[in-house]
């Protein structure tokens, strides 16, 4: 996406060796087509093609006079690292908090109440998430003594099958996790496959070194029976993970129910105060931005008396909010009692 956005200010680059020349609208597939099949099989550097074109396309920044055009390179840099195209690390602490409190370092966030990430890991899966489009609905259901249930639906379509391109005609296979408050219960799951895939080698009998993270998430991982979904803790989440599967013109739909481990403070509201409640969605890294449903339900005599910005409308008994995951989400409301 920023190479894309690069080329449009800097134009088309020529690359002789490759027979091929690259502009922003035609960078993914002359690239995927150079790193799937074109490339050479005797040297096996598929992505060689990547290096060569950044190269010419950083000369051809560093040589730019034009103000204006510096300012849209400038543009397309700042919005790559505020949408997680491009993530920054550094190993000295002050340099890597600074990267941490502008968003760019990819750190699962922190927050006081409700939190969704959708995570998607395009297994085997031919680089087919390039053409699978998705949208995510959240509601959240406060009941009468503060309790919240959540309910999760990712509808993911796959746009592909009739390409020129024979990589995004496949299948998509796709290992979902849902990040989630720590302690949330799961419910109910729908729309996900069972499954469970043997080890492809026998590590134990071949000596492998047992990696220690790896090892002791996996044992604290439980199974849904319902649904064969793996329960695991991660980073300070509760985190839900499970095979999808959707095929070149069809649609799957995933629907997670799940009970948040806290309740709203009816104390506090009981005596006149205000109690507040929000989400916070967090974009996965790297991807084009899904569009976004949030809704939040409440009962009958609380009333929401202020809602985070003007993307949040109230109406009957919920608010709600529409828009794309292009960036990191924070939406909230304010209850008090109806007099």
């Amino acid at each position: 996406t920023v190479m894309q956005k690069l080329l449009a200010v800097i134009g088309p680059i020529d690359l002789p060796a490759y027979g091929v020349t690259i502009d922003a609208g035609n960078f993914i597939q002359i690239v995927q087509e150079q790193v799937e099949e074109k490339y050479d099989k005797t040297e096996n550097n598929p992505k060689k093609i990547l290096s060569d074109l950044s190269v010419e396309v950083f000369d051809r920044m560093m040589k730019i006079g034009d103000h204006r055009k510096l300012l849209q390179v400038a543009e397309a840099l700042v919005q790559g690292l505020n949408q997680k195209h491009v993530l920054l690390y550094a190993r000295n602490p002050g340099v890597e908090e600074m990267i941490d409190q502008s968003g760019w370092s990819g750190r699962l966030l922190e927050t006081e109440k409700d939190f969704v990430s959708v995570v998607h890991s395009n297994i085997n899966g031919y680089k087919t998430d390039g053409v699978v489009e998705e949208s995510i609905s959240h509601r959240a259901d406060i009941a009468v003594d503060g309790s919240i249930t959540d309910t999760l639906r990712i509808v993911r379509h796959h746009t592909g099958g009739q390409t020129p391109y024979e990589w995004w005609n496949k299948v998509n296979a796709d290992y979902l996790r849902v990040y989630v408050p720590l302690g949330s219960e799961l419910l109910s799951v729908k729309g996900t496959t069972w499954e469970f895939p043997a080890p492809p080698l026998d590590y134990e009998a071949l000596g492998f070194r047992r990696d220690a993270l790896v090892e002791a998430r996996e044992k604290s991982e439980r199974v849904h029976e319902g649904s064969g979904t793996r329960i695991g803790e991660e980073n300070g989440k509760t985190v839900f993970g499970s095979w999808v599967y959707v095929s070149p013109g069809e649609s799957v739909t995933v629907e997670l129910t799940y009970r948040l481990p806290w309740k709203l403070d009816m104390e506090k509201l009981r005596q006149g105060g205000a109690e507040r409640f929000s989400v916070l969605f967090q974009k996965q890294s790297g991807t084009i931005g899904s569009a976004l449903k949030s809704e939040i339900a409440y009962p009958e005599k609380w009333k929401s008396v202020w809602q985070t910005g003007g993307d949040l409308i109230p109406y009957g008994r919920r608010v709600s909010f529409e828009g794309t995951l292009e960036t990191d989400r924070f939406v909230g409301t304010a209850f008090t009692y109806e007099k």
